[in-house]
């Protein structure tokens, strides 16, 4: 059985009267990858914070490799790598260069094997001499990854890290980090974008600061009830009007000319309903749950609760 590396029970942190986490249960075994989902506002980058002890908790437990943070922090700190939103490079120095400061920083002796091999993984290795100033955003990434694992860190920390970089990097990025779990290294990474939710072995929803759902992915597509349905018509307004009035239909969203909707009943109910009404002009089809689609329904139900 693989060892706990993150452990975190009844996690709250108030700034002020605002509650950024209510009560948050994780737990992180060694070699997972666990991907936080939510929007602006959910807690993330304070979670990430919290593990690290770089913000006060009200209430709650958080253990690192078996050790309290932020008390024993001292103990775990070499084992912890940590990618915020803002990471700081050099932007005078080389790629080189920022690596090799970091790994001074965490007092990293005979790294040069583990920088090349971190360059050679990034895709770096023929840019190693260039500026960082002169690295796309994808780029700057990859090096801020370089300079984050120079000191082989056992839990891996990563705050948004793909946000607003170009679809492509974000893709390459997740390759690499998917490449470092077969080392054994437990990857914890947030982020806003529902489709990276499906590359990690679990999603967690964060929603105002409480987690609403904890599960691989896969089963929570498995958990949605109803049938997901997308009507396409020149008069989806009307459609939209008349649907909305209607029992056993939700989340309900124009956009365009295409509604989407979830149904109790089926899509050929829904075809009897709307040509009942007089509607002609109109076709339905049923569509596959996606990873939005359950963040939608389980944040609504949690507004509702």
């Amino acid at each position: 059985m693989k060892g706990s590396v993150l452990s975190i029970e009844g996690l709250t942190v108030a700034f002020g009267d605002f509650l950024a986490l209510d009560g948050v249960n994780l737990q992180a075994s060694e070699g997972e990858f666990v991907i936080i989902v939510g929007p602006d506002g959910a807690g993330k980058s304070t979670l990430m914070q919290a593990i690290c002890g770089l913000v006060k908790k009200r209430g709650g437990v958080v253990r690192v490799l078996e050790n309290e943070i932020p008390k024993d922090f001292s103990k775990v700190k070499q084992h912890i790598g940590l990618l915020p939103q803002k990471f700081s490079l050099y932007q005078d120095l080389s790629v080189e260069e920022n690596i090799r400061f970091f790994a001074r920083a965490f007092r990293v002796q005979n790294y040069e094997r583990e920088m090349n091999e971190l360059l050679e993984a990034t895709g770096l290795a023929p840019f190693k001499k260039r500026l960082a100033q002169d690295l796309s955003g994808g780029m700057k990434q990859k090096l801020a990854l370089c300079c984050t694992l120079i000191h082989k860190p056992k839990l891996l920390l990563l705050d948004e890290p793909t946000a607003g970089v170009d679809p492509v990097s974000r893709r390459e990025f997740l390759d690499i980090l998917v490449g470092l779990l077969e080392g054994g290294m437990t990857i914890l990474m947030s982020t806003p974008y529902m489709d990276e939710a499906m590359r990690g072995q679990r999603t967690v929803f964060l929603h105002n600061g409480k987690v609403i759902a904890d599960a691989p992915p896969q089963a929570l597509l498995s958990s949605v009830q109803a049938i997901p349905i997308e009507i396409m018509s020149p008069d989806a307004h009307n459609i939209y009007e008349f649907l909305s009035s209607q029992k056993g239909l939700r989340h309900l969203r124009l956009v365009g000319n295409r509604i989407l909707l979830w149904s109790d009943a089926g899509n050929d109910a829904l075809e009897n309903l709307l040509a009942s009404a007089g509607f002609s002009s109109f076709s339905c089809r049923q569509t596959a749950p996606t990873i939005e689609d359950v963040f939608i329904q389980l944040s609504k139900e949690m507004g509702n609760g």
